[in-house]
């Protein structure tokens, strides 16, 4: 399959979570549960990636981002899009994210395009994304 045949949607409930979850398990990401919105991508059947949303109280925070292809910028990209068109349909004006401060070339992009930083700590930056 190509590319342009990737489905970006929802995540099913169920055993499709069970998938999610071993790829949090894979990754150097702290396991946490997922909360909605969880946006999938999947080719040839197979998830490929995923964008979920970190539970707090106070406001919406992206993440994780999870691709099984770390080095696939359009996955990556389309993954947000779809993630933010959700967000849109529910009524959500902004979303809080963090980037490592260890991942510069996409601290420079989001920098890049204006999205301001908000706060950050010893490790990591977090970023305000107005919808």
């Amino acid at each position: 399959m190509k590319p342009r045949d990737t489905l970006y949607r929802l995540a099913r409930s169920g055993g499709e979570f069970n998938k999610l979850y071993a790829m949090v398990r894979r990754s150097r990401y702290p396991m946490q549960k997922l909360e909605w919105p969880v946006v999938v991508a999947v080719r040839d059947g197979d998830i490929i990636g995923f964008i979920a949303t970190h539970p707090r109280n106070d406001a919406i925070v992206a993440g994780p981002l999870l691709l099984k292809d770390e080095r696939n910028p359009f996955v990556f990209m389309r993954l947000v899009q779809a993630y933010e068109n959700v967000l849109q349909c529910a009524g959500v004006k902004s979303y809080l994210f963090n980037v490592e401060k260890s991942n510069f070339s996409y601290i420079h992009s989001v920098q890049a395009v204006g999205v301001p930083l908000i706060a950050e700590d010893d490790n990591t930056m977090l970023f305000k994304r107005e919808l």
